[in-house]
């Protein structure tokens, strides 16, 4: 969330400073200020993209918590399955509905498992095997 609210707010101050020095200027200062324009886009593109993997890697890590955490089975596919809506290269926005479909029961499955967790529900540990008991 703080990335994302970084993102804005700088995408805010260079857009709208950009704009004002754009609106002040010159015809020959338009013409200086139309190739910053779009290195100003490709910032904000970065730091887009910073922020879409950053939440990937998120959903991820989410969905390889081990079993005896007590995770929902639901909750790691449909993390694994929002992450690659995102990654697969799609001709539309197929990836964004994707997420936009999913994240509503991915966020309602995960905050009831983190409820039974605050609330102390023992959670049963699956036996590792180590050296000892092979």
């Amino acid at each position: 969330m703080i990335l994302g609210l970084t993102k804005a707010l700088t995408s805010v101050y260079m857009v709208t400073s950009l704009g004002a020095s754009y609106l002040a200027a010159s015809a020959v200062g338009k013409v200086a200020l139309l190739p910053l324009g779009g290195v100003v886009g490709g910032l904000r593109q970065g730091l887009q993209d910073m922020d879409t993997y950053t939440l990937i890697v998120v959903w991820v890590l989410i969905a390889l918590l081990p079993k005896a955490t007590g995770m929902p089975r639901w909750v790691r596919w449909l993390g694994l399955a929002m992450s690659v809506g995102y990654l697969l290269p799609f001709d539309g926005p197929i990836g964004f509905f994707t997420f936009t479909l999913l994240i509503p029961f991915w966020a309602f499955l995960l905050g009831r498992w983190l409820l039974r967790q605050a609330a102390g529900t023992p959670v049963v540990a699956v036996e590792t095997a180590t050296a000892a008991n092979i």
